[in-house]
């Protein structure tokens, strides 16, 4: 169609993108913000490259279980981000 090897290829497959979603954030509050909370429900290789990424920034990752969760009630302090999934790792 297009002529070129490849046309319409991501480099990035979904763990990477959410890692670099969680360093972008982090950037972004120029490291004033250290924790990122993360669906208990995401793929293990998501969460595995999220938390490899997250330790060579210094960030705390915190899982939470996503329908039952609170994570903000009676907080002061915020996190950088948070990651949900919508096709749960355990299925629809």
């Amino acid at each position: 169609m297009t002529g070129m090897p490849m046309a319409n290829a991501s480099l990035l497959d979904e763990a990477t993108a959410a890692a670099e979603a969680m360093a972008m954030s982090f950037a972004l509050t120029k490291g004033k913000r250290d924790k990122f909370f993360v669906s208990d429900k995401v793929h293990p290789q998501t969460l595995g490259l999220i938390q490899t990424r997250a330790d060579a920034l210094s960030i705390e990752v915190t899982c939470f279980i996503l329908l039952k969760s609170k994570l903000y009630e009676g907080r002061k302090e915020l996190g950088l981000g948070m990651l949900g999934q919508c096709q749960l790792c355990i299925g629809p």
